[in-house]
């Protein structure tokens, strides 16, 4: 027993993590690898040793206020209860239990939540292992800018020309569309329309005269 525990947490232990997207990504795929969170699957002994503290740190709002109002309801029974000191006791105990094999699965279920989407998972020997082989096997199924989403929508006339000249694969409407958007935001920051170009002389013109 005591060997198969040293085993799982040594440096040879392999680790799964699930992979998880915000909502409403970047449109860069640098920036949403960035962004990606790694959980991984397992007893978590620092929500079980810390509880509300390793809640707290995660933001984990719903789940900490659970089990807030539970831990209250032990003390009370605990009090009001006689000879009960030893069953509170194991209650806390178990919840703590609990919340350390629960832990991967609260977060999960808290960036459902907030509308994260899972993307894959991956198997390796720690969580920088991991991210690297994630990243490595998702990056080049990506493509490099994604059009129509809200980011790229709500950004600056100059990013998007930004976004045009890294991607030379979009798609050449768009190209054309973000530059009339371009002539058109410059001509009503400027309250005027741009200037006609003055007419050049032909050579020779003045050297009659």
């Amino acid at each position: 027993m005591i060997r198969t525990i040293l085993r799982l947490t040594g440096d040879n232990a392999m680790a799964t993590f699930t992979v998880h997207e915000p909502p409403d990504p970047p449109a860069d795929r640098i920036e949403r690898a960035e962004r990606l969170v790694f959980i991984r699957d397992g007893f978590s002994f620092a929500a079980a040793l810390l509880g509300p503290l390793w809640l707290l740190a995660n933001r984990l709002w719903a789940a900490l206020a659970v089990y807030l109002v539970v831990s209250f309801l032990l003390a009370a029974a605990i009090t009001l209860g006689d000879g009960a000191v030893h069953w509170g006791m194991l209650a806390q105990a178990a919840l703590a239990v609990l919340i350390g094999f629960e832990a991967d699965q609260i977060r999960r279920w808290t960036l459902d939540r907030r509308g994260y989407t899972e993307v894959g998972t991956v198997v390796g020997r720690g969580e920088a292992e991991c991210e690297r082989r994630f990243i490595e096997q998702w990056l080049p199924t990506q493509p490099a800018i994604r059009v129509g989403t809200s980011s790229a929508t709500a950004a600056s006339v100059p990013a998007l020309r930004q976004l045009a000249v890294a991607a030379p694969s979009t798609d050449s409407a768009v190209k054309r569309a973000g530059a009339r958007r371009e002539s058109f935001l410059t001509r009503l920051l400027r309250g005027r329309a741009p200037a006609r170009p003055a007419p050049v002389a032909a050579p020779g013109a003045g050297s009659d005269s």
